[in-house]
């Protein structure tokens, strides 16, 4: 887990406890507190769901760029193999 993802998760879990508190310590009755707290806890599930599918394209995006990297070098080096396989065969030709 790099540092971003450390910061968001640190970030969603002082949000989480500053609204539980703020919730719990607020003059409400008990059926609105917890139907408060119901609704912070379905945003804050749909904010990391969120944060888990930005995360997630971004894993992505770095897997096509890797596969695209490895496959130049395959090409590359396929490309030279052929190259010294075509002068090896030229330099073997020209002693026969």
């Amino acid at each position: 887990m790099n540092n971003s993802e450390k910061g968001i998760l640190a970030f969603l879990a002082g949000l989480a406890t500053g609204a539980t508190l703020g919730i719990l310590f607020a003059p409400r009755s008990g059926e609105e507190t917890r139907k408060i707290i119901t609704d912070k806890a379905d945003e804050y599930s749909d904010q990391a769901k969120q944060q888990v599918d930005e995360m997630i394209k971004a894993g992505k995006k770095e897997i096509l760029k890797a596969q695209k990297k490895a496959m130049e070098a395959v090409e590359e080096v396929t490309k030279n193999f052929k190259e010294a396989e075509e002068a090896l065969s030229d330099e073997v030709k020209g002693k026969v």
